[in-house]
């Protein structure tokens, strides 16, 4: 999988948000001389993040 660094601002209680990004994360440790990863798994439709249109899953 390839590393991509990628600024998005996003704006919190927009329309239909319930107040979120819309947007789940899935977390790993750091272990092994690796850095902690962090990937988006999931975008909720109609969220900041599913219209911003920058994000992926």
């Amino acid at each position: 999988m390839a590393e991509e660094e990628l600024l998005v601002t996003l704006c919190r209680g927009d329309s239909g948000s319930g107040g979120s990004f819309g947007f789940s994360l899935l977390g790993a440790s750091a272990s092994a001389g690796l850095p902690a990863a962090h990937v988006i798994y999931d975008i909720v439709e109609n969220s900041p993040a599913a219209r911003s249109g920058k994000i992926n899953a």
